[in-house]
């Protein structure tokens, strides 16, 4: 015997979507450069320094915040020289193992990158990604290669989590009877203003829409005569 059972609605909307807490590692170092004044690293010398990094250094999946910092008055004999920090960011998707994520990528970037600069494999990717660029400031300039490394030596790392806001909870659809609804509830809102209109000619059409009479509100007062409705 067929089932009679009719499915219903649910009672309630459905829960919003839980949202994965993310951990963003980073790794702070920098890049010593001779030939270059830390005035002249500029947009196209930043990105090509951070296209380097992230080239020998492939636990990164970005760098950031790209700078030279302010060095002490050179004599002017000496030889330009910059340094240049930046912070590599990675990101990992498990929240409760960011800590020891960023003691490996600390671990990692590190040893990649000093290997990189003793080997001159970093020097020649800086030199690659410059000339792409156009980045002309670093066009005669060279890496510090012991600067370079004691500042890799003294990295540092850190990591945060944060949290997305709960993604929103679907609308339900409307239903055509809700807009069945609607439509009869303006045409008898109609039919009833053109009985009132027709029974207290004194009325007039704003004021019957919006509620309100002649004696009501004296600056609204345009009437329509019964005999002409």
């Amino acid at each position: 015997m067929p089932s009679t059972h009719v499915p219903t609605a649910p009672s309630s909307l459905p829960t919003p979507a839980p949202s994965l807490a993310r951990g963003k590692l980073s790794f702070s170092s920098a890049v010593g450069l001779v030939g270059v004044a830390p005035a002249a690293v500029d947009g196209a010398a930043t990105a090509a320094i951070g296209n380097a990094l992230l080239a020998c250094a492939p636990a990164l999946d970005a760098v950031e915040d790209v700078a030279a910092s302010r060095r002490r008055r050179l004599s002017a004999n000496a030889t330009a020289r910059a340094s240049v920090g930046f912070r590599g960011v990675a990101y990992e998707d498990d929240a409760t193992l960011v800590a020891a994520a960023a003691e490996a990528l600390l671990e990692d970037a590190a040893a990649s990158l000093a290997a990189a600069v003793a080997s001159g494999l970093f020097a020649a990717t800086l030199r690659r990604e410059a000339a792409a660029l156009g980045a002309t400031a670093l066009a005669n300039c060279t890496v510090d290669v012991n600067l370079t490394l004691a500042a890799l030596a003294n990295a540092t790392a850190s990591f945060a989590v944060t949290t997305p806001p709960p993604s929103a909870a679907p609308s339900l659809p409307r239903s055509g009877d809700d807009d069945d609804d609607d439509e009869t509830r303006f045409i008898l809102r109609i039919l009833v203003i053109c009985a009132l209109a027709v029974v207290v000619p004194s009325v007039s059409i704003w004021a019957l829409c919006h509620g309100y009479t002649a004696a009501q509100d004296t600056y609204y007062s345009i009437v329509v005569p019964a005999e002409k409705y």
